[in-house]
């Protein structure tokens, strides 16, 4: 058998390749080392790690190949949890692998757990990888669980990214952690816009706003686990803020959309920036026939109708990414 190194140009859709055990493994980052070490919380620095979207990518005449992982579960007492985290220990066959350009179009997609892939059975399930497939388009997946929280630094990373098609899915994680209030959620996004235009002034820029759940429409942040689930062995969210705060500008995903909508219609003067309603995607009829196990995030099939409609609304001819 054949070793092949482990390399960026073969494990694509990632930032960097972390040696770590002694350097007998390769640890997967979706995030740069400058932000991973000075601005991601405890929340962003597990689930920057899990690899949304990285995959291998080759030429070869191999009909016996081995990859060797290192899993780590990240668990809570009393709940199953899937895997969440590997590490690459070695890429073995019986013949020589070469890597391949890839002349497609790079989507950069940035957005929460939903965008991560939560919920879903495989990591070819999650929206994002349906949409892409779906598209013909390379996918560089910075959807991070419970961490969409419309940070500075998130929005310089997009900048600084080799990317013809850009969209970002924003509010849920803002709601769920109560961390904004109408006021500084507005100028937040604008400055989120600003900082990518700065290193793409002219690329397709989409801004998708959350789709349904039912316990965030009108009831504002935080969410919490719901205890009686917890105790039935399951997870399931509930909305712990009061709706009487909304007139004082706690956001619900009502509010969310309202906002995000006349962001977008107040930078009118830019083309290529784009709106999409989360509902088109998965709205409160959906919700009947597809709820949401735990009350935030879809179940596979779910997942992939979310990404067929994704595709269709952003990148059929006419459409913000259509080409």
């Amino acid at each position: 058998m054949i070793t092949t190194p482990l390399t960026l140009d073969l494990v694509r859709g990632g930032a960097e390749l972390e040696p770590v055990g002694h350097g007998s493994r390769l640890r997967l980052h979706r995030l740069p080392l400058p932000y991973r070490s000075r601005e991601a919380d405890a929340q962003l620095t597990m689930v920057e790690r899990q690899p949304s979207g990285i995959h291998l990518r080759f030429r070869t005449t191999a009909t016996v190949i081995v990859l060797r992982l290192h899993a780590t579960r990240v668990s809570y007492r009393g709940l199953e949890r899937a895997r969440g985290q590997v590490d690459l220990v070695s890429l073995d066959s019986d013949a020589p692998l070469a890597p391949i350009d890839d002349p497609r179009p790079v989507w950069v997609h940035h957005g929460s757990s939903i965008s991560h892939g939560s919920n879903a059975a495989a990591p070819t399930e999650i929206w994002p990888v349906v949409a892409a497939r779906a598209a013909g388009v390379q996918l560089r997946n910075l959807g991070f669980g419970g961490s969409a929280m419309v940070d500075p630094f998130l929005a310089r990373v997009i900048r600084d990214q080799d990317a013809d098609l850009i969209s970002v899915k924003l509010g849920i994680n803002v709601v769920n952690a109560d961390a904004m209030r109408a006021r500084a959620f507005v100028p937040a996004v604008h400055g989120f816009l600003d900082t990518i235009r700065e290193g793409h002034a002219d690329t397709p820029l989409l801004v998708v706003s959350p789709i349904h759940s039912g316990i965030h429409e009108k009831t504002p942040g935080p969410g919490a686990f719901d205890p009686d689930s917890l105790r039935e062995g399951a997870a399931r969210f509930v909305a712990t803020g009061s709706a009487a705060e909304v007139a004082r500008g706690a956001l619900t995903l009502e509010v969310v959309r309202d906002l995000l909508a006349g962001v977008v219609a107040a930078r009118s003067d830019d083309p290529a920036l784009h709106y999409l309603d989360g509902l088109s995607l998965y709205g409160a009829d959906d919700a009947v026939a597809h709820p949401l196990p735990d009350g935030l995030h879809p179940d596979t099939e779910t997942h992939r109708l979310i990404g067929e409609r994704f595709a269709a609304a952003a990148f059929a001819a006419g459409a913000p990414f259509g080409r």
